[in-house]
């Protein structure tokens, strides 16, 4: 099975593994989540990781989408 590289940088994001379940992939995003809330964390680059971490979740749990960003 050929995995891409945007894919696996999706899963790397979320620091989980290419074989996840949704549930461990959706802990993982909370748990990020809250930890780069621009509301919680005053570091300049929270923001930016937060948005990168809900994209990398919300391409991950979009199974169709999420293959088409990898073949395209």
């Amino acid at each position: 099975m050929y995995v891409c590289n945007i894919e696996t940088d999706h899963y790397t994001i979320l620091n989980v593994s290419v074989h996840a379940s949704d549930k461990d992939i959706k802990l993982a995003y909370r748990r990020l989540a809250l930890l780069f809330h621009p509301d919680k964390n005053k570091h300049p680059d929270a923001e930016e990781r937060f948005k990168m971490i809900s994209r990398a979740y919300n391409v991950l749990m979009d199974k169709v989408g999420s293959f088409l960003a990898c073949c395209v």
